[in-house]
């Protein structure tokens, strides 16, 4: 069946392009306007395809590697240090100072960044050929056999920017330790690595990104040309949308039901102490335990956290407000469940499911624990 499916929309696509090649060869000035469009956007994607691919290898690939995004973080850093040093600018020292207060090391695990650049190290050799690959990076590759383990061995035995106290030994003093930094392993190749892609990869992505625009906008303005009776449905972009949906529960798999809301409860059973992720406030902890939730709890006495609903939503969506079918706010619209992520190609409304943050939790949060209940009086509340 899909076999079928792929074949009826390239027998369609390849339709569509004859009709539209008809309708302008009939007509010299639409012939001279529009007649080069297909073979335009042919030699424009064949180059761009190559260079989507280098910048999806950049971006998800060696950029996933937290010590290489780490090292490119200094490279603006060392720059206006150079500055300085010239006379040029007087502005490293505050920029020194915010930097050492990104704290990359409070969620850095050294042992996961070893194995994901393993990992992406594999991806990369077997994905990129050696003439898309920057030099510096294609020989390191070719130097160890393309053997990716025996790569990320030596980056990692071999660099600071993995050693949270050698790091910050080296960031207090930069301008003493600025060409054990350019020397690093990590930094060199990483630095490589950014300059590559900014000079011979990106400027003709972004050029080739525009001609297709332009292209696009060719191509319409041709297709309400030539098919006047054809209904052309608007780009929504940056335009106000609205779904609808309903609040429901679902079945990702046999055997297992998610229930459509979820409560502070599920809150404190996630929770570890001075954890990034799942850390509590000492507050919310003491109004758990008092169970005192105001007029927020629902008739079990359970204070709603989140709820699951069937609206089609997509990125750029999250912060929206969550409409009942009387106009009254019930919520913040901010994720999607995981079985659902695929409904920008697939809805499948058994599956699919938006998630939004409860309004009563929102409301709690801003009188009982922020304290800063008279904000509700400026507020119609509807029990």
């Amino acid at each position: 069946m899909n076999g079928l499916k792929k074949y009826d929309a390239v027998a369609k696509k390849q339709l569509f392009e004859q009709q539209f090649n008809e309708s302008i060869s009939a007509d010299p000035a639409k012939k001279e306007k529009y007649g080069n469009l297909f073979p335009q956007f042919k030699k424009v994607y064949n180059e761009y395809k190559v260079l989507n691919k280098q910048v999806d290898y950049y971006s998800e690939c060696l950029m996933a590697i937290e010590a290489f995004t780490y090292a490119r973080s200094y490279n603006n850093l060392l720059t206006e240090l150079k500055k300085k040093q010239k006379g040029l600018t007087n502005t490293y020292e505050t920029m020194s100072a915010e930097f050492k207060k990104l704290g990359f090391y409070k969620g850095y695990n050294k042992p996961t960044d070893i194995k994901i650049c393993e990992a992406m190290l594999t991806e990369y050799i077997k994905g990129v050929p050696s003439n898309n690959r920057p030099y510096v990076l294609d020989s390191f590759i070719v130097a160890n056999s393309n053997d990716a383990k025996k790569m990320t061995d030596f980056l990692f035995s071999n660099t600071n920017f993995v050693d949270k106290d050698k790091s910050e030994t080296m960031l207090n003093d930069l301008e003493k330790y600025t060409n054990l930094y350019e020397r690093d392993p990590v930094f060199y190749i990483t630095n490589a690595i950014v300059k590559y892609y900014s000079t011979s990869v990106f400027p003709q992505f972004q050029y080739d990104e525009r001609e297709i625009n332009e292209l696009e906008k060719l191509y319409i303005q041709g297709q309400k040309e030539i098919f006047k009776d054809k209904k052309f449905y608007p780009d929504a972009n940056s335009t106000l949308r609205v779904a609808y949906g309903k609040v429901n529960s679902y079945k990702p798999k046999d055997g297992v039901q998610y229930n459509y809301y979820t409560t502070l409860d599920g809150i404190m059973e996630k929770y570890i102490p001075k954890d990034e992720e799942f850390d509590v406030p000492e507050k919310l902890i003491d109004l758990y335990k008092k169970k005192d939730y105001g007029p927020y709890a629902n008739k079990d006495g359970k204070l709603p956290v989140a709820f699951t609903a069937s609206n089609h939503t997509t990125g750029g969506n999250s912060g929206s407000p969550v409409f009942n079918s009387k106009g009254e706010l019930i919520g913040t619209n901010f994720d999607r469940n995981w079985e659902g992520t695929m409904s920008d190609i697939m809805y499948n409304p058994n599956q699919c499911r938006n998630i939004v943050l409860d309004v009563r939790y929102t409301l709690f949060v801003i009188d009982k624990f922020a304290g800063a209940g008279y904000l509700l009086d400026e507020m119609k509340l509807i029990k």
